[in-house]
């Protein structure tokens, strides 16, 4: 990812997508629910919090200043569903 010299951690979150590699890191890439005050919603092509630490670190990327948590993280293996996959692929 280092050569991609990207800033932002939902650029490299933006690239599993993009390059279907959910496929690929099935157990490091999946679904990701946010939550900051009172809205929640639900990120395609996240990672699990300890995951995305160690990415934001040894890349040096931001998180875009936003004050977001993650509180649920299903992995692409997790889903279990090739169907399930290739839907969040078609948005």
């Amino acid at each position: 990812m280092t050569p991609l010299k990207y800033t932002r951690s939902s650029q490299v979150s933006k690239y599993i997508m993009d390059n279907k590699l959910g496929h690929k890191y099935r157990n490091i890439s999946g679904v990701v629910k946010m939550k900051e005050g009172a809205n929640t919603w639900k990120f395609d092509g996240g990672f699990p919090p300890k995951i995305y630490r160690n990415l934001c670190r040894r890349l040096g990327l931001s998180n875009n200043g936003s004050h977001t948590r993650v509180v649920d993280f299903k992995s692409f293996n997790d889903l279990n569903s090739k169907s399930i996959i290739q839907n969040i692929y078609l948005h």
